[in-house]
């Protein structure tokens, strides 16, 4: 499998080695069955994708020789995304078979270093904006383990440009309308002051955006 879209190929730093391995071996539907035989089924979701909802099975897998666990959703059409948070779904695909030689280029983006409750600021106000609506606490006690597993920073998490965002507007046909927006992590900072919650400055990443 690939990520679809190039520049999420920032996340695979976030998997094992072994994961990833697997991830980029496997078909789709290889890794669905995979899932289902290796990793726990947590619930069926309804969940806002590509501007429409769709019925969803949520699945948390345990990474092998580790404690970490990531979350993916399947849809009833049979698409993968890892689910890093309720509100950014990163969509997996095919490679195709016959293709040329990949295209990368090294990109850099600023962090910001963000505890939980800050974090969940952030998401809980995204999620607002984009679907006009509030975290179950079903939901929130997920979101909490996540965040957990990859708070690597004396339990803070590091956010890049981007891993937010939210919507001009009305939330209605926000998506389908062009109207979701991203945020930088300038403007998160702003928003993190503005309600006093706390962030520190963390280090400049470097990742690799592939156009496969």
């Amino acid at each position: 499998m690939k990520y679809k879209n190039s520049g999420d190929n920032r996340y695979r730093v976030q998997f094992m080695r072994s994961t990833e391995e697997l991830m980029d071996q496997v078909t789709v539907e290889e890794f669905i069955s995979y899932l289902e035989e290796n990793a726990e089924f947590e619930d069926y979701t309804v969940e806002y994708i590509d501007g429409r909802c769709v019925n969803c099975k949520a699945y948390d897998l345990k990474e092998e020789n580790s404690n970490l666990h990531k979350e993916f959703l399947v849809t009833e059409d049979g698409r993968v995304f890892y689910w890093r948070s309720l509100n950014c779904k990163v969509e997996l695909v095919d490679r195709e078979i016959e293709r040329g030689k990949d295209m990368m280029k090294a990109k850099k983006s600023p962090t910001i270093l963000v505890p939980w409750e800050s974090w969940l600021y952030l998401e809980e106000r995204s999620y607002e904006e984009r679907c006009g609506r509030k975290h179950t606490e079903k939901s929130l006690e997920r979101m909490k383990r996540n965040f957990n597993s990859l708070a690597h920073y004396k339990g803070m998490k590091q956010l890049m440009d981007k891993d937010f965002g939210g919507a001009i507007g009305k939330p209605e046909n926000s998506w389908e309308e062009h109207r979701w927006t991203s945020w930088s992590c300038e403007d998160m900072k702003k928003m993190l002051d503005e309600v006093g919650l706390p962030w520190k400055p963390g280090e400049e990443v470097e990742y690799i955006s592939v156009s496969i």
